[in-house]
């Protein structure tokens, strides 16, 4: 394919989670792609390889600093995000969102609405991103975290980075974890549970955005 691209940004434009993403359209054909086909929605170039039969399609998105590579496609209303790295032949589809540092690669399949993230700690500009919270609320939920959640959690924060399944979890049950008295009554924390209410926070987020178009 020497240094010919296989497709470019067009100027068709979406907001998702505060990002202006770009549908893209392909130059050439290759793989299952047509020259002339649009596909889905990425942030910038650095998303989706230039090289090898990658594609985005449909209405799945990629921002940040994830990147599709290889032979991999995403489709469906999937989302990848954050630093994730998506390549070999994998597919990605449905509602399924990979986001942190998650890897998928070789021949898996992540589909229906599972999520995947490697490294479980984000910064705060992308926990907004994800979930759709101002900088404000973000930042008053990470000091209260800081403050009232030692005996809680073990290890909510690695640098400036807080782990994802505290902050869902903290969200979720906050109003009783900053009261004295109902604190005792809220069940242990159990990352995977947290990474459930997760994903139907980012549910959530998706519906309302669908609803303001």
């Amino acid at each position: 394919m020497n240094n010919m691209k296989k497709y470019e940004l067009t100027e068709n434009t979406t907001m998702h989670f505060g990002k202006k993403l770009f549908q893209i359209k392909a130059l050439i054909s290759f793989g299952e792609v047509e020259a002339g086909e649009l596909g889905g929605w990425i942030e910038e170039e650095k998303n989706l390889d230039q090289s090898g039969n990658a594609w985005v399609y449909g209405d799945a998105w990629v921002s940040g600093d994830a990147r599709v590579s290889g032979n991999a496609r995403v489709y469906g209303d999937a989302w990848v995000s954050g630093n994730a790295w998506v390549s070999g032949n994998a597919l990605v589809y449905g509602d399924a969102l990979v986001y942190g540092d998650a890897r998928v690669y070789g021949d898996a399949r992540v589909s229906g609405n599972a999520q995947v993230s490697g490294n479980a700690y984000m910064m705060q500009k992308d926990l907004c991103a994800v979930f759709g919270y101002g900088q404000s609320a973000v930042s008053s939920r990470v000091k209260e975290i800081r403050e009232h959640g030692g005996d809680r959690y073990k290890y909510p924060f690695c640098d400036r980075n807080v782990h994802i399944g505290v902050f869902v979890d903290w969200c979720a049950n906050r109003r009783m974890l900053l009261d004295k008295n109902a604190r005792k009554y809220v069940p242990p924390f159990n990352p995977y549970d947290a990474l459930a209410y997760a994903g139907a926070m980012v549910d959530r987020q998706k519906a309302g955005e669908q609803d303001e178009q």
